[in-house]
């Protein structure tokens, strides 16, 4: 069973104290800037310090550079979207661009926004799909991302360059079956191409110029692999079970595509794959999805040469569920992830044994791994997870160890279970639990000094779904922690939790998108959602 659990009245006066400001002063601490601009590799924006999915195209969450202590809110826009992935930025530092859900018909999925004051210059209605994605950019300023089974380019001003159809040339599909095609977002790879992985399992590339498709690998062949088993919840329309008013709340930000919308969130799909394409330094691609039977997945390595040409490398073999998405190390040497993030795992954490696991690159290459079988490669260590399956993606820092939370949909909030671990081949490192019976509920985002992110405490209701107890009201956070031993740096309020990481900005601002999936479903309390931004100051 899931429960919610509630928060001491304590927290409410402690939060104040722990904002980095005096809430009795006559007028706010001044914004200051404090710089982060680390060299990025082409096509990417070099000087920005969040250039995708996941900080990067290697996805390891990690910003390499120094970040404050102390925030205040500057601005809350796009307030009734929900914002799935972080928000990126223009080359010049001035425009966010950010893909959001929307309720309305032709309403706008992606939008351009002022930095200085969250203002929005134009916007795209652009399939719903694309909330998947985050826009990415390269270093001309044209914009790139994937939705409605397309790969698509922009310029600056929102203007289309050039769109690429990501379905089979003999099929003609539906807008219903549209998803099959979607890619979970782009990244640029090392000779400047922009490449996704479809949801069906197709790895494509395309030239950024036009949008030729210049490679192309479909994964369940290359690899003699198949999807996921259809579960439980495979179909199975959610939203009949929930009361009236958090109907309203899920209607209002997904609208008709609710049900399905919500369902992917619990892990009730069939896809191949549902998480973004990893691509190494080295220049070769990772992805998580299906596995040799419907009762396993696998992460592969497909290896790109010259031309480009995609051709199948090893596979390692993992548990059902692939809503963790790869993440390598800057020298191409380690990849990480987690698995079993299928439903029964994700209704019933007791029932499953979800990992988060390592590989070696380099031993699995050379075939000295710990399996003879050269195409199959076999985990340098791994280390289960005690509170049930992680969605989103480890943090994996540059010698191969990795930070990662705990919390699954269990929700389970005994005080003394760890909510961050630090974790190598010797085992956790660092086990440290939030206070006041907080429970991170976003992806980290690693820096030189700190671990962001968000995190809620769950009011319980009276109201239950499926054995479900829902919130009566969720109390959320952005909070800042020590990289050293995940203390408590900095917190304040947010109106709704999150599920992204945390992006920044070059003058050290947070950029935090709120999706509010524990909001929406609050019997009493109603999601504002957008995305906020958090100015350091002195």
């Amino acid at each position: 069973m899931i429960s919610f659990f509630p928060r001491p009245l304590f927290v409410l006066l402690a939060l104040a104290a722990c904002r980095g400001e005096d809430p009795t002063s006559p007028s706010p601490p001044p914004f200051v800037e404090v710089a982060c601009t680390p060299d990025q590799p082409a096509p990417y924006p070099s000087g920005l310090p969040y250039v995708g999915i996941h900080a990067n195209a290697a996805n390891d969450d990690v910003v390499p550079c120094e970040t404050a202590d102390n925030y205040r809110q500057a601005w809350h826009a796009l307030k009734g979207r929900g914002v799935v992935q972080p928000a990126t930025m223009s080359p010049d530092g001035e425009t966010l661009y950010v893909t959001t859900t929307t309720a309305e018909t032709d309403g706008c999925t992606v939008s351009a926004l002022a930095v200085a004051d969250g203002a929005e210059e134009w916007c795209l209605a652009l399939p719903t799909d694309v909330a998947a994605s985050a826009v990415e950019v390269d270093d001309n300023g044209d914009l790139f991302l994937s939705a409605g089974g397309q790969l698509l380019s922009f310029d600056a001003s929102g203007a289309e360059r050039w769109s690429t159809p990501l379905w089979p040339a003999d099929a003609t599909p539906a807008d219903e079956d549209l998803s099959a095609y979607t890619g979970y977002g782009v990244h640029f790879t090392a000779d400047g191409y922009v490449a996704t992985v479809t949801a069906a399992g197709l790895v494509a590339v395309a030239d950024r110029s036009d949008g030729t498709l210049v490679a192309t690998l479909d994964l369940p062949t290359a690899f003699g692999l198949v999807p996921p088993a259809p579960t439980l919840l495979s179909g199975f329309d959610l939203i009949s079970l929930m009361p009236p008013d958090v109907v309203d709340d899920i209607e209002s930000i997904f609208g008709d595509n609710s049900s399905e919308a919500l369902g992917s969130f619990f892990g009730s799909g069939t896809n191949f794959s549902d998480n973004t394409i990893a691509i190494s330094p080295r220049g070769d691609f990772y992805i998580i999805g299906g596995g040799p039977d419907e009762d396993h997945g696998a992460m592969v390595k497909v290896e790109v040469s010259t031309g480009p040409t995609l051709s199948p490398g090893w596979m390692t073999v993992t548990r059902p569920g692939s809503a963790a998405t790869p993440s390598v190390t800057p020298d191409g040497r380690w990849v990480a992830a987690s698995d079993g993030t299928a439903t029964r795992d994700l209704m019933d954490p007791e029932s499953g044994d979800a990992t988060v696991f390592a590989v070696d690159v380099d031993a699995c290459d050379a075939n000295t791994d710990g399996d003879p079988d050269r195409l199959i490669c076999a985990v340098a260590w791994e280390h289960a997870l005690q509170r049930g399956p992680m969605p989103g993606a480890p943090a994996l820092l540059p010698d191969g160890r990795v930070w990662f939370y705990e919390l699954g949909f269990s929700l389970d909030s005994d005080p003394t279970a760890r909510d961050l671990v630090r974790v190598g081949p010797d085992g956790a490192e660092v086990e440290a639990v939030l206070p006041d019976e907080l429970e991170w509920n976003s992806v980290l985002t690693i820096t030189d000094n700190h671990m962001i992110g968000t995190a809620s405490v769950i009011v319980p209701s009276d109201e239950l779904m499926a054995g479900i107890t829902l919130p009566s009201e969720t109390l959320d956070e952005l909070v800042v922690v020590s990289r050293e031993d995940a203390s408590v740096v900095f917190r304040a309020p947010i109106t709704d939790d999150s599920a992204a990481t945390v992006s920044l900005g070059p003058d050290g601002s947070l950029y935090v998108g709120l999706l509010g999936l524990t909001t929406v479903m609050a019997v009493d309390e109603r999601p504002t959602l957008g995305l906020v931004r958090f100015r350091p100051i002195e």
